[in-house]
């Protein structure tokens, strides 16, 4: 594939991101900028005249606390606050550090905000009203929320910067107790949209819809930045919108006409699964032109599926553009060409197939390398080394760990990506990582985390015998466990209920269930020469040593204590519709079940329409199981009376 430069004039004549807003909000001023749509389905659009003026009362009223180099802490839904906040913070000189808003009810949630916190040294927090109570208890930082900032009719004058400036943290790789700030100056934010929008071949009159969160890199720069800089409309909503009913995202291309959006592959899996056939017939997806997939191994049995499912109303494969990035190369890496079909390559040393994607962008370079020779890898499959203007500053207040990723290799800047693949005629393809990381619907969970949260909560976990480790299943990536156990733990417990206590808590804290759970003997975890766990080579213990296994989670449910009350049977169907199985026991977990965060959000949505009662996400997570559920539904709907007769779901149909 070839790269066209089409010259932008914005690019050619080195403009950073605010001075080409200020740009557009003179020569097309009363053109949409975004919609945004909330909870309630009602949009707001706001023009680049009407964004501009907000980003200078931000930023005046940001100024009045902060002075410029000060970090600013965004814990925010996503939305318009989110991109005001932001952007003011930019034209104030000060460093916005985009982040989740925070979810009380989710301890590892918690520790890493307080990590970031900790690491960022905010000087004031933007957040909602809501989170200011929750946030106070981690800090002495100045907290407010968008609503204080009044509305200042100021002329727009930000804080002079250059390309080599930093713009803004990204958290990303890195435990809790260890998060990693990537610092992107305002030239990798051009540079990298230039690409993207070259890439892609985006043009004035397309536009972008995404549900995609603020906070992440996906979706602060290629559907926030990006069209910005390209001066198209974008169309938003919040991620808790979409996933409790997907079929939002597709009636939101449909209404807009929407050209370009996309998603990590989970997304795509869940609308070919969730979306109904009476659904299917008010779609036309004829203008969606670019669907882009990344943040997570892209598959082509879910290209497939979603292609199959929605072809009927104007879906091709051909709309899919299966990409690579990283916050530590801004975003965006490589990607196939717009008006090609994605394809399958066999790896050179494994035979298996992966989706490949693309080539490198405008002034990309990709090689094929190893930790300790740069480049001299002899096997075709290795580390995937990148060059480009995206390539971020390093990491904040990290010289080791930055030295280690981004190195000076023949007198040019490389960073190791920590990503494992091989090059077919150009084209990048990723097998796998040499870093320790689970992706689960899009998200980061780190082996680590996984690991300090048994030692502090099982009391069989020993400090350093236990290792968490991803997992392969027919849905995708997950993860499992292994503890090493003594004889004496061994007898005192039954080990069956034990892993199935540990699978518990673990599918609370992270909001999805492992895969497998299980112990060994004292000793017997795979270790270097220096003591460190070798996670790869603990996965393997289940198929290869047999018999290091003392015993092995099965998962199995526990028999019913009793028959389901007319409130359980009801939310039970409901419970079924998402996981696809039957639920028989009042005492059934709903993520040992299966379940996940983002069948959780569908289930609530499952809940509201029937019950006409609004759970926040964090009910769910704060009362698992069937009985604890149907008592949170009924004391926040106490007089709604449930039917005794349930509808028997049938997996078979469905419904």
């Amino acid at each position: 594939m070839t790269r066209q430069d089409k010259n932008l004039p914005w690019f050619q004549n080195e403009a950073l991101l605010l001075d080409i807003l200020a740009t557009h909000a003179h020569e097309m001023g009363d053109k949409t900028a975004f919609v945004f749509i909330d909870q309630t389905g009602e949009e707001t659009a706001l023009s680049y005249a009407d964004l501009l003026t907000r980003i200078s009362s931000f930023s005046s009223w940001i100024s009045q606390s902060c002075k410029p180099g000060d970090r600013v802490l965004l814990a925010l839904e996503s939305g318009e606050s989110y991109v005001t906040s932001f952007l003011g913070a930019l034209a104030a000189g000060t460093v916005p550090v985009p982040v989740f808003p925070p979810e009380k009810t989710l301890q590892n949630h918690q520790a890493r905000l307080q990590s970031v916190i900790t690491d960022a040294a905010p000087a004031l927090i933007i957040t909602e009203t809501s989170a200011c109570q929750s946030l106070q208890s981690m800090t002495d930082v100045q907290i407010t929320t968008p609503q204080a900032c009044p509305d200042i009719r100021t002329p727009f004058t930000p804080t002079a910067c250059q390309a080599d400036d930093l713009a803004f943290l990204q958290y990303t790789s890195g435990s809790t107790s260890a998060p990693k700030g990537v610092m992107v100056s305002h030239g990798n934010i051009v540079a990298n949209a230039h690409a993207m929008i070259v890439g892609a071949a985006i043009s004035p009159q397309d536009v972008c819809v995404s549900w995609l969160p603020m906070y992440h890199d996906m979706g602060l720069i290629g559907n926030v930045l990006m069209p910005l800089i390209a001066g198209i409309t974008t169309v938003n909503m919040s991620p808790k919108r979409f996933l409790m009913r997907p079929e939002r995202w597709l009636q939101a291309i449909t209404k807009h006409h929407g050209a370009i959006s996309g998603a990590p592959d989970f997304a795509y899996r869940l609308c070919a699964d969730a979306i109904r056939d009476k659904t299917l017939a008010g779609l036309d997806l004829s203008t969606w032109r670019v669907a882009f997939s990344g943040s997570e191994a892209v598959r082509d049995s879910t290209l497939d599926q979603f292609t199959d499912r929605f072809s009927a109303v104007g879906f091709t494969k051909k709309t899919f553009l299966p990409c690579y990035g990283l916050a530590e190369a801004t975003l965006a890496v490589t990607g196939i060409a717009h008006d090609a079909t994605p394809t399958a390559v066999p790896s050179p040393t494994t035979k298996k197939n992966y989706v490949n994607c693309g080539t490198p962008l405008i002034d990309t370079d990709i090689r094929i390398g190893d930790a300790a020779f740069g480049f001299s890898n002899a096997s075709p499959v290795g580390e995937v080394y990148v060059s480009s203007p995206g390539v971020a500053l390093g990491y904040w207040q990290k010289p080791d760990v930055t030295a280690d990723t981004f190195r000076v290799i023949d007198r040019k800047k490389w960073l190791r990506t920590g990503d494992l693949g091989f090059l077919a005629e150009g084209e990048l393809v990723i097998t796998g990582r040499v870093k320790d990381l689970i992706i689960l619907d899009g998200q980061n969970i780190y082996p680590a985390d996984i690991e300090a949260h048994l030692e502090q909560t099982a009391a069989v976990a020993r400090n350093g015998r236990v290792a968490a480790f991803a997992t392969q299943t027919e849905d995708g990536e997950s993860y499992g466990v292994a503890l090493e156990l003594s004889k004496t733990d061994l007898k005192a417990t039954d080990p069956d209920m034990l892993a199935g206590q540990i699978a518990m808590s673990l599918a609370e804290a992270f909001q999805h269930p492992p895969d497998t759970v299980f112990f060994v003997a004292p000793r017997s975890l795979p270790r270097t020469s220096s003591g460190k766990l070798q996670r790869g080579l603990v996965a393997k213990l289940a198929t290869d040593q047999p018999d290091q296994i003392i015993h092995q989670f099965a998962g199995k449910a526990a028999k019913p204590t009793r028959l389901l009350t007319a409130d359980e049977s009801a939310l039970a169907s409901l419970w079924s519709v998402v996981l696809g199985h039957k639920i028989p026991n009042p005492d059934a977990h709903f993520f040992l079940e299966g379940g996940s965060s983002v069948q959780a959000a569908r289930l609530l949505a499952l809940i509201e329409a029937k019950y006409d009662v609004a759970l926040p996400l964090g009910e769910l997570f704060a009362a698992p199981t069937l009985t604890g559920m149907a008592q949170r539904i009924k004391e926040a709907a106490p007089r709604l009376v449930v039917p005794v007769s349930v509808k028997v779901f049938d997996a078979a149909a469905g419904t």
